[in-house]
């Protein structure tokens, strides 16, 4: 499965590459001809949602540039139900930072095998529908540069649901919100019997 950082660079800079053919166009006119802004417009539109994707993409890498990268962990590391999951992330800044809140998520995906045929030869790939999910925030607080930090918090595994597509894919996931930083998104799996 393609990691949606990386799809976000990619559409990101196409779009950037697609504004730019009509801007240029439109700015290579010889002087005093008489030119349509229409070309300008259009091509200025998807540059700026290009760049927002491009950000979007970059953006967390800087954040883990200036605050170090979150390390995410779970235990157990495989859970049956009844059991109780304890995801913890621990933040040791660079710099000083806010961090405005920690979220983390319990998701389970149902997996799907789905057969592709190409002439002579086939492939199977997975196909990930998220089935269940159960979040929990847990308060921000101000991170001085050099001290660790952990935010924690815990999952009681109700019930598990019997998969529609052959196989459950468990994952616990975490969001942290920088203030006036790119938010820091990470995903570690999980058992769950």
């Amino acid at each position: 499965m393609r990691n949606p950082r990386s799809s976000s660079l990619l559409v990101g800079v196409a779009l950037i590459v697609f504004g730019a053919v009509p801007a240029c166009w439109t700015l290579q006119a010889p002087p005093g001809a008489e030119t349509s802004s229409f070309p300008l417009i259009f091509g200025a539109i998807p540059m700026a949602i290009g760049l927002a994707l491009l950000f979007r993409g970059i953006g967390p890498w800087l954040a883990a540039g200036k605050f170090g990268v979150p390390v995410l962990t779970v235990s157990p590391e495989s859970a049956a139900v009844g059991d109780t999951l304890t995801a913890r992330v621990a933040l040791t800044p660079t710099q000083d930072v806010v961090v405005e809140s920690v979220t983390f998520t319990l998701v389970a995906f149902d997996v799907t095998d789905v057969r592709e045929d190409e002439s002579s030869r086939s492939r199977t790939r997975e196909q990930e529908t998220e089935a269940y999910s159960l979040d929990r925030e847990v308060e921000g607080a101000k991170l001085t540069a050099g001290k660790k930090r952990t935010f924690k918090t815990t999952f009681r595994i109700e019930k598990v649901w019997p998969s529609v597509g052959g196989r459950l894919r468990w994952a616990v996931r975490v969001h942290i919100a920088y203030a006036g930083y790119p938010d820091y998104h990470g995903e570690t799996p999980t058992d769950v019997e």
